[in-house]
């Protein structure tokens, strides 16, 4: 650890210096050559005991000294300042600039304690610095020469033992091959060998047992304090779950009373209106009585005037009687045939008038439940569109709106690149019962190619059970011809869209639905076989992400998640970055230019083309993982950043900004390769993904090889080593406020 701070803008001096104080009392120093880099790293250097300083910047750290403590006289750092004769604090000694080296040397042994007090006389050791200048600055020329030797022979042996590094990788493959071979030789010699160990196996096991029964008592003990506190972890999960659960039922009540309202609001407008209905044509039923009495009583009145006439003439003839008698029969039964006519008219009228009634109420009730779900439908859409679409001002800001790529006849092999398709068998998963219309295929190496056999032949019927046996049997995928793939593709999509729209899916079964489809989505983009229900697979994903975002302590619920649950690296990767980024980026005052769906598709899109989770952990951990990849998988990784954003152009009307991310999300805007210096030339939001993309891959390796065991003490356990490192890689600009808003986030853990 540094006990001597030096800074001095002359960087051979301050080497000499630094070499001449290790040699005297070998006393470890580091050098700065401005304030800046010196003061922030003092407080990183607890052992520190003098700093050494040139006239010109002395003051500012004295300053900066006197500020961090509480008073002038409390600051426990000696100062020496080279080139000044006045001393204005008392932690703060001075020498000419014009002392040799080796005076000053003493001066700094005697300032820390280490030599009696230097007997110099100042004009006279003026003269004899005059007069041992030019040797002096001889001898500083031989070391600087001689440092520059030992810097040059440094680099050439380095490159010697990278050679050497490289030729041994070479031999230690060969040495595998080989020893491979003897491993097939020595299985065959250990399988002649296993009945005599079997026999000692028998002898050693009662012995075995024995210290198994004895410890056997604290093993039990210790698996009953495990059980404990899994109850106690299992009873915070049941709660969480009842809180979900009871929120659910609550957003179902509500919409189920809204509905009954709805229904209530309806029945009584019908009632109303049958009601209008109904007096209305009472209304017109009486005033066609009305008309038609008085048409009977107007015919009645003229044809008892032309009887009564005709009686009266009859009266004179001996027919009087008969003659009135059938006037009188002839009105009634005219009366009889008007009335009869008349009710059956009105009858008719009537039944019409309900019928109309009736068709105009159902008319009414069709219109009212198409507006219904077309308002529904409405609601629903807008609640898509506000998940995938974030407006800015300008219409062309778009970042969710989704195409198919777009592939001519002559180029469409670039969609689906061979004669055979993955299909991952995490689809299978999610599915009760498999009943295919297609073979599906297992692969196995042959020659330079594959050789594709049946695995499960179309028009089989499979139980969830036996698809769990082909899973465990099989591999990571099964493959469908080209020709069958759309038709699979909307049979394996669909009951995966449908689950992600269940409103009783758990928080764990969420997150194990996402890391599936991140799996799945690998594949699609290593085939670039995207078909429309890919396309929806995407969107879903996204707005699942978001929903699990929002939960309450996502970040203890995060490693709640993990350790019941087996995910996918990579998924688990860029959640949690997305994550860190959304509860770390308010707090910037360039957050206002950045849509929560850009930073989600940033997380999601930037690592999909690296092809598989092994790739993607070795991307992530590149320093120690490098010499293990082949030269394929090295050039996958230089490009992946060009390849996602090439491939995220082709599937969403993204704007330029968005491609733009994702290409320099490792420091580069062409998307080539890695960048070894910080550049200041990308966008904050690119540098922020950065550093927090670094300390996720550390905070997972810590949680990896951590017991697994109390969630709650992990998230709670500050990672110093962590963020120590990532403050002396990341010391500018964003990028060092960015460290500094995560060291915020999870110390407040705690």
């Amino acid at each position: 650890m540094a006990q001597i701070i030096i800074v001095n803008e002359d960087k051979d001096f301050s080497r000499v210096l630094q070499k001449k104080i290790v040699q005297k009392y070998g006393l470890e120093s580091v050098i700065f050559h401005d304030v800046a880099q010196a003061t922030s790293m003092i407080g990183l250097l607890p052992e520190i005991q003098m700093i050494i300083s040139s006239e010109s910047i002395h003051k500012k750290l004295c300053d900066y000294l006197i500020k961090s403590s509480s008073d002038e006289d409390a600051v426990e750092i000696k100062v020496l300042v080279i080139g000044s004769g006045k001393s204005l604090y008392p932690f703060l000694s001075t020498v000419p600039s014009t002392l040799a080296i080796d005076k000053l040397i003493h001066h700094t042994g005697f300032v820390l304690n280490l030599e009696e007090a230097p007997g110099w006389d100042a004009a006279a050791e003026a003269q004899a610095i005059k007069e041992a200048e030019l040797k002096a600055e001889q001898e500083r020329e031989a070391e600087i020469q001689a440092a520059r030797i030992v810097e040059a022979e440094i680099k050439a042996a380095e490159q010697r033992a990278a050679d050497l590094k490289a030729a041994q990788l070479k031999a230690l493959q060969d040495k595998a091959n080989q020893a491979k071979a003897a491993q097939i030789k020595l299985a065959q010699e250990k399988v002649a060998e296993a009945a005599a160990i079997k026999e000692k196996e028998a002898q050693e096991k009662a012995v075995l047992e024995k210290i198994a029964q004895e410890k056997l008592v604290q093993v039990k003990a210790a698996q009953e304090k495990a059980a404990q506190e899994k109850l106690a972890l299992r009873k915070e999960a049941v709660e969480k779950i009842e809180l979900e659960r009871a929120a659910r039922e609550k957003i179902i009540q509500e919409n189920l009373a809204q509905k009954k309202a709805a229904e209530e609001k309806e029945a009584q407008e019908k009632a109303a209106l049958e009601l209008i209905a109904q007096e209305k044509a009472a209304q017109e039923a009486a005033e066609k009585e009305k008309i038609l009495k008085e048409k009977v009583a107007r015919a009645k009145a003229a044809q008892g005037k032309a009887i009564a006439q005709k009686i009266e003439k009859a009266k004179e003839t001996k027919f009087k009687a008969a003659l009135e008698n059938e006037a009188n029969l002839k009105i009634a039964h005219e009366k009889a045939t008007e009335e009869k006519i008349a009710q059956e008219k009105l009858a008719e009228k009537k039944a019409a008038e309900v019928k109309a009634l009736k068709e105009k109420t159902a008319e009414l009730k069709a219109i009212r439940e198409k507006a219904a779900q077309d308002k529904a439908a409405e609601l629903i859409a807008a609640k898509e569109k506000a998940a995938e679409v974030e407006k800015d001002d300008d219409e062309d800001q778009k970042t969710t709106v989704f195409k198919m790529p777009k592939l001519s006849p002559d180029n469409s092999e670039e969609q689906i690149k061979s004669d055979y398709v993955a299909i991952n068998t995490k689809f299978l998963v999610h599915l009760d019962m498999l009943e295919n219309k297609f073979n599906l295929f297992s692969r196995i190496k042959k020659d330079d190619g594959f050789k594709y056999n049946i695995k499960i032949a179309a028009n089989s019927k499979m139980s969830k059970v036996d698809i769990g046996r082909i899973i465990m049997r099989g591999g990571k995928d099964l493959y469908v011809k080209s020709d069958d793939y759309p038709v699979a593709s909307e049979y394996f999509t669909i009951p995966f869209l449908q689950r992600f729209k269940d409103p009783t899916l758990s928080q764990v079964e969420r997150m194990v639905l996402n890391s599936d489809s991140y799996d799945i989505l690998l594949d699609v983009f290593k085939e670039s076989s995207f078909t429309k229900y890919t396309i929806e697979l995407i969107k879903e994903l996204v707005k699942s992400i978001d929903v699990l975002l929002n939960l309450p302590n996502p970040i203890e619920g995060y490693f709640n998640i993990l350790k019941q649950k087996s995910l996918s690296y990579g998924y688990c990767h860029s959640y949690l970055t997305g994550l860190l980024i959304f509860k770390t980026i308010e707090n910037f005052t360039w957050k206002k230019d950045q849509s929560k769906n850009k930073i989600l598709y940033l997380a999601l899109f930037h690592d999909l083309s690296l092809n598989n989770n092994r790739l993607i952990e070795a991307h992530h951990n590149l320093t120690h993982e490098m010499p293990k990849l082949t030269e394929a998988e090295k050039h996958i990784l230089n490009v992946h950043a060009e390849a996602s954003a090439s491939i995220l152009e082709k599937i969403v009307r993204a704007p330029k900004e968005l491609t733009v991310l994702i290409r320099e999300h490792h420091g580069l805007k062409q998307g080539n390769g890695f960048l070894e210096t910080l550049s200041l030339s990308i966008s904050p939001l690119s540098m922020a993904f950065m550093v927090t993309e670094e300390f996720v891959t550390s905070y997972l390796n810590l949680w990896n090889s951590s017991d697994k065991e109390n969630v709650h003490e992990f998230v709670r356990t500050y990672p110093d080593e962590v963020f120590k490192t990532l403050a002396l890689k990341y010391d500018r600009l964003t990028y060092m406020d960015v460290v500094a808003e995560l060291m915020k986030l999870i110390s407040g853990l705690k």
